[in-house]
């Protein structure tokens, strides 16, 4: 089950909101593409190398699986480029951020259910959740490998990536070994200027 939550007027709908704003610094990725007509000037008419291919990922219903003990831990790690930004001390911020992750109450039939892990659709502060879990996955996955990767654009969980046809394989099961919550399905382009994205086909 994917739950879409109404958060507004809910009790921590103020405290996600504001401490989504300073996270905001967090999702400064040099992956990321705010739509798919930046994504279409990003590779428009651009060449892909010999042998190479474009492959979309998707990860599989990525909010209601973000690994909440890991994006507490990864904002942590981060904290430094945030602090820049506030006078709240690390440890109460991380309070008021594991309060917002931890909380997520939801009611339906007439009863209430507790989401014991992932961030609900509807929260203010999932999205930015989402990009920072996504962005250390790609660090630490295609960032860091030996494979024959050119280029990797993201959009929230809509990854493009430039990648040797030999290399696909390789590449999703490094993707999907990273976290066992989150599972990668992917689709190839056959051209060397064409491909399939969501909302979109560039040519």
């Amino acid at each position: 089950m994917r739950p879409v939550v109404a958060f507004i007027g809910s009790p921590t709908y103020a405290l996600a909101k504001y401490v989504a704003t300073l996270l905001s610094p967090l999702s400064n990725s040099p992956y990321n593409v705010k739509d798919s007509m930046e994504l279409s000037r990003d590779i428009n008419g651009k060449k892909l190398p010999e042998g190479f291919i474009l492959a979309s990922l998707d990860v599989i219903s990525l909010f209601t699986n973000i690994p909440v003990r890991f994006a507490l831990e990864e904002v942590e790690r981060r904290f430094h480029e945030i602090e820049g930004h506030t006078k709240i001390e690390k440890k109460d911020f991380m309070r008021m951020l594991d309060l917002c992750l931890t909380t997520g109450y939801f009611s339906y039939n007439d009863e209430i259910y507790l989401q014991l892990d992932g961030v609900a659709m509807g929260s203010p502060i999932s999205p930015i959740i989402a990009d920072v879990v996504m962005q250390r996955l790609l660090d630490m996955t295609l960032g860091m490998s030996s494979l024959r990767i050119c280029c990797v654009r993201k959009y929230v969980d809509d990854l493009l990536v430039a990648v040797h046809r030999d290399d696909v394989d390789a590449m999703l099961d490094l993707v999907n070994s990273f976290h066992d919550n989150l599972k990668f399905t992917h689709e190839t382009g056959g051209g060397r200027r064409c491909t399939d994205l969501p909302d979109s086909a560039i040519e």
